[in-house]
């Protein structure tokens, strides 16, 4: 999930527009444009996913940021509110669990804190190898590139290339495609990253279904 990724970009967004940022509480404040881009990478991203399932022979299933949220907050919701959240900006805002001022936005110069832990380590990690895998299948994800290209700018850093290969201030673990590599190669380094275990016949490029639609 990389939820911090569209609420730092929606918060960015609002701070360029002379919107104070401060003293928000990330979740409960967060701007109704980020959990509209969540749901449309939400989209694009369980496309992906399953084609990548038809690529290896097997079924893959991403569950949608709400269906995940409501999983998990369903009950204090229905608790608080007695009704269902409309959408998942309504979910988020308006939860019980995310009320609390402790958890609140963090800034620095006016900015969010891009060396807190709601961006660096495994969101960034994650959401640099999908946007690869995306454009190695060619089904880039938009929402998420644009929200990393407004974050690296914002932060100064390069996290992404202009090509959407990975930028110096990518973390360095993270497997990088290669342009002289087979979709194949690519695919399984990527994959790998993320802990996957593929068939040892896909390892190998012997299964037909994998090979043919690469």
């Amino acid at each position: 999930m990389i939820l911090h990724i569209f609420g730092c970009e929606g918060y960015i967004l609002e701070a360029r527009a002379g919107k104070p940022i401060e003293n928000k509480r990330f979740y409960a404040d967060l701007p109704k444009m980020a959990a509209e881009n969540m749901v449309r990478h939400d989209h694009q991203v369980t496309k992906l996913i399953s084609h990548i399932g038809e690529l290896l022979g097997t079924e893959w299933v991403l569950p949608p940021m709400f269906q995940y949220m409501m999983s998990k907050y369903q009950n204090s919701f229905y608790t608080e509110h007695h009704r269902p959240p409309v959408n998942l900006h309504d979910l988020l805002t308006q939860n019980p669990a995310y009320q609390d001022p402790a958890i609140r936005l963090p800034v620095k110069d006016g900015l969010p804190d891009f060396n807190h832990r709601f961006l660096e380590g495994e969101e960034i990690n994650t959401a640099l190898v999908l946007v690869q895998i995306g454009r190695v299948l060619n089904m880039p994800l938009t929402k998420l590139e644009n929200a990393l290209k407004t974050i690296q700018n914002a932060a100064g850093k390069q996290y992404l290339l202009p090509d959407f290969t990975l930028g110096p201030d990518a973390p360095c673990d993270i497997p990088r495609i290669d342009g002289q590599a087979t979709t194949h190669k690519n695919m399984y380094s990527l994959l790998s990253f993320f802990g996957h275990q593929l068939p040892s016949s896909v390892k190998h490029r012997s299964h037909p279904t994998f090979q043919s639609k690469l």
